[in-house]
């Protein structure tokens, strides 16, 4: 029975777009978890910050230290939409389901031996017992810590010195020799399911690219027997 490449190649595309769509949702439930885990963290280093700055405090008077409030408040009250902008919005081009695929061998399309993502958490219990650690990816990791170190700049800019944040000239406000705290199991389970839809999706475009590579031969060597 002759193969119907095209038809099995189309299904390589259905496959590979339901991926995306998977994808996509995995990440918003991740936003929808993060957000409250990121405001947390917020809120834990204001108390920090008029600590370790008694007079820069006393020095804005209380006109200016509701000015201050009010606005790391607004910042906390938006911070799902604030993680959308900052990690999603501003930077499609790190999410592979909105990424356009125009390199040929651009890693987040190609498939691989290994079930391992790199936007798969991780997590390992020590053998010798001990508290499980957590191994999270660098592709999220990163930017995400920079959002985390949003809040700096609005008490930086009234005066505070900010311990534990660093401003670098080209990303902006980041984290400094601070770690932010392991991510919720809600966060864990969320970007896992991302990552498994990832994998989906480069098996399909995967095995998409195979079966065009098999219908470009299979019509060659029936070209040539007919000739």
């Amino acid at each position: 029975m002759t193969k119907d490449f095209d038809a099995e190649i189309a299904a390589c595309g259905a496959e590979a777009e339901q991926a995306k769509v998977e994808m996509g949702a995995a990440l918003e439930r991740w936003l929808d978890v993060a957000a409250p885990w990121v405001a947390g963290f917020w809120e834990r280093s204001i108390p920090r910050f008029v600590k370790e700055n008694p007079d820069t405090v006393k020095a804005l008077g209380e006109a200016g230290v509701k000015s201050l409030k009010a606005e790391a408040d607004r910042l906390i009250g938006n911070a799902r939409v604030h993680l959308q902008r900052r990690l999603v919005d501003d930077r499609p081009d790190h999410w592979p389901h909105l990424k356009p695929q125009t390199e040929p061998y651009d890693e987040d399309f190609r498939s691989s031996s290994s079930l391992h993502d790199a936007y798969k958490p991780e997590v390992y219990t020590p053998p010798r017992g001990g508290e499980p650690r957590q191994s999270l990816p660098d592709l999220v990791t990163i930017p995400l810590n920079r959002v985390l170190a949003d809040i700096a700049p609005i008490f930086a800019s009234k005066g505070f010195k900010i311990d534990g944040f660093k401003e670098e000239y080209s990303s902006g406000w980041e984290l400094f020799r601070r770690s932010p705290g392991d991510w919720s199991n809600e966060m864990l389970e969320t970007m896992t399911v991302y990552a498994e839809q990832h994998i989906r999706l480069r098996d399909a475009l995967k095995s998409r690219d195979d079966l065009l590579r098999e219908k470009a031969e299979t019509e060659a060597a029936d070209l040539w027997e007919q000739a």
